[in-house]
């Protein structure tokens, strides 16, 4: 495998795991959410699937790519770490209770789409994998959409409406 293909494979690794680590937490908070904001519950469940479809979009690059084993030791950046612990250390009750909880998660979720879609526009320049870059554009430009409709939701909340 050449240079450039190792470090297009790393890319695509990293996303890989991102997507699927985002998958798995927006649909825990979509049935957490259930209770409270049957909307809310339903656009993470909305968002958990596109993140699940961008990995599989990754997964079959990474085939093309490599048909090397995948390490299971990704390490993902410390920003994206820092958002899924914020995430994973809300326990205040399993489903969501109030508008202070759900604007936690909310902010949470933000600050996670803010972050792939800047590590997608970076990975974009960093690889000179013409398909890889491509997949990154486009999916900086969903990560924006998913950012402009939480920022919605966000403000909705923040105006303590509770929509149920």
């Amino acid at each position: 495998m050449s240079k450039n293909d190792d470090n297009a494979l790393q890319i695509v690794l990293l996303a890989i795991e991102i997507e699927l680590r985002c998958s798995l937490i927006y649909q825990e908070w979509a049935q957490r959410f259930k209770p409270y904001d049957y909307g809310v519950s339903i656009l993470l469940e909305g968002l958990a699937d596109e993140e699940r479809e961008h990995a599989e979009e990754f997964r079959a690059l990474q085939e093309k790519i490599s048909s090397d084993e995948v390490p299971d030791n990704i390490v993902l950046p410390p920003l994206f770490g820092a958002c899924m612990k914020k995430l994973e250390a809300i326990q205040d009750h399993f489903f969501v209770t109030g508008s202070v909880m759900a604007s936690t998660i909310l902010e949470t979720a933000l600050e996670i789409e803010h972050f792939t879609c800047q590590l997608y526009k970076d990975l974009e320049l960093k690889t000179s994998n013409s398909a890889v870059a491509t997949i990154c554009h486009r999916l900086s430009k969903h990560e924006e959409n998913h950012a402009h409709i939480l920022v919605e939701r966000l403000e909705f909340e923040k105006q303590n409406v509770s929509p149920h």
